[in-house]
């Protein structure tokens, strides 16, 4: 028996992602649709599996989501997510609070949080506050400690509060 090679196609996001909303990227899912019927046509007619990894997974999932069940039985064959954040990411409370300087220790990493707030996708992987229980606190300082109920007085507290209104992984998340 002789088995081919199978062919591996890629799908790069070149930037940052800012996702206002997963909704507003019809054109990257149209063309995502169009990439996994054209692998599906050149792998003679074979379904494609999706690799997703990180914030990725979510965009797969959303897209799935999205796509009726006939198409999916047709042009998949699986879903493997690597590395996925369905619950949030932690890490992104830490970053809108004090910013993060990617272990650049000559730069404070206050001096990266403004850039960094501009990046809506950081908001919306906040920990979803379905899975992180009110009373486990994400953030603790010395006068008060914030939990996944607190995301509202987070940001006031912190001079964010445009934060409040973006939209966050609960929206988007946990599996079909």
């Amino acid at each position: 028996m002789i088995l081919e090679k199978p062919q591996v196609r890629h799908i790069f996001v070149e930037k940052f992602c800012a996702l206002n909303v997963l909704d507003e990227n019809g054109e990257f899912f149209n063309k995502l649709k169009a990439l996994i019927e054209e692998t599906y046509e050149n792998a003679k007619q074979r379904p494609v599996v999706l690799l997703p990894h990180s914030m990725g997974c979510l965009f797969a999932q959303w897209f799935l989501k999205k796509c009726d069940i006939p198409w999916k039985k047709k042009y998949i064959k699986s879903l493997v997510f690597s590395s996925c954040p369905f619950g949030g990411s932690v890490k992104t409370v830490k970053i809108e609070a004090s910013g993060d300087n990617f272990g650049v220790f000559l730069r404070s990493p206050l001096s990266f949080r403004h850039v960094q707030r501009s990046m809506p996708s950081l908001t919306f992987l906040f920990p979803d506050s379905r899975l992180w229980p009110s009373s486990e606190p994400l953030i603790i300082t010395p006068t008060t400690n914030y939990s996944s109920a607190d995301y509202e007085r987070f940001f006031k507290d912190i001079n964010y509060t445009i934060a409040s209104r973006l939209p966050n992984v609960e929206r988007y998340s946990l599996p079909c």
